[in-house]
């Protein structure tokens, strides 16, 4: 055992996030609530919560970010998840935001124009219809890739 302080709080291994995933709990809409959300939401939201079994919760409270692109197209590897901070988004990245009930694509401003028209058919990422809720069906690495990682989430 390592000598600590009279002070210092000792936890198991298996208790070390409990205050990280304390924090998302308490932060989450299904709780925490607010004035943006709406109460049908908000309703839906905890009964969502209250029906999730362990692994589900800890991936909606503390969603999963997937660098995607940092992948090799070719292969059939998905990407090792990053802590999800801002910290962790790089201006030339794509990742992969999903917490398993919805899943978001995060485009940096100095993503390369020629991996934005492999995924999305237009030259720049200013181009990118944000309100579209579905992925094109491009005949490209790029997108069969992209489209791989989001059904084999699904």
């Amino acid at each position: 055992a390592n000598p600590s302080s009279a002070g210092q709080l000792i936890l198991p291994e298996c208790m070390k996030l409990l205050p990280l995933y304390a924090n998302c709990i308490i932060k989450s809409d299904g709780v925490q609530g607010g004035s943006e959300i709406s109460t049908d939401d908000r309703s839906y939201l905890m009964h969502l919560i209250n029906s999730m079994d362990v692994h589900t919760s800890n991936v909606f409270f503390y969603p999963r970010l997937l660098p995607f692109h940092t992948l090799d197209f070719e292969s059939n590897e998905m990407p090792t998840a990053v802590r999800c901070s801002l910290e962790r988004l790089q201006d030339n990245g794509v990742y992969l935001l999903e917490n398993g009930v919805s899943m978001f694509v995060w485009i940096g401003h100095n993503v390369d124009n020629e991996l934005i028209h492999d995924l999305f058919g237009v030259a720049s990422a200013a181009q990118v219809d944000i309100d579209k809720n579905c992925l094109m069906d491009l005949d490209t690495p790029a997108s069969r890739k992209l489209r791989d990682m989001v059904d084999t989430i699904r």
